[in-house]
């Protein structure tokens, strides 16, 4: 299974890049994580945010993969425990490996 991590902004700090090295050393060999890293689209003077989340979107939308299941880091989103989100990648997975575990 590939993880692809997309992220707007660059040049995170190095603690977020020592977190996903750090994850990207515990996931199984089955398993990679990716981070791509989209460019945030340039703000005018008269910058207006709803306009901005819509470019923001877009940029996202653009560089999905075909076929990807997208799951959407937001803080007003729905709260997933560690364990759920733990359900989601393991079942997608089992899935994807033949595992008898989603029969």
């Amino acid at each position: 299974m590939k993880l692809e991590l997309l992220a707007l902004g660059a040049r995170p700090p190095g603690w977020v890049r020592e977190g996903v090295d750090e994850y990207r050393r515990r996931m199984p060999r089955e398993c990679s994580l990716s981070v791509t890293e989209l460019a945030i689209p340039k703000r005018k003077k008269n910058h207006v945010p709803e306009r901005s989340r819509i470019a923001e979107a877009r940029k996202i939308q653009g560089a999905r993969k075909v076929g990807a299941y997208n799951v959407a880091l937001d803080m007003k989103g729905t709260i997933w425990s560690t364990e759920e989100l733990a359900e989601q990648l393991y079942r997608a997975w089992t899935v994807n490996n033949g595992h008898p575990y989603h029969r």
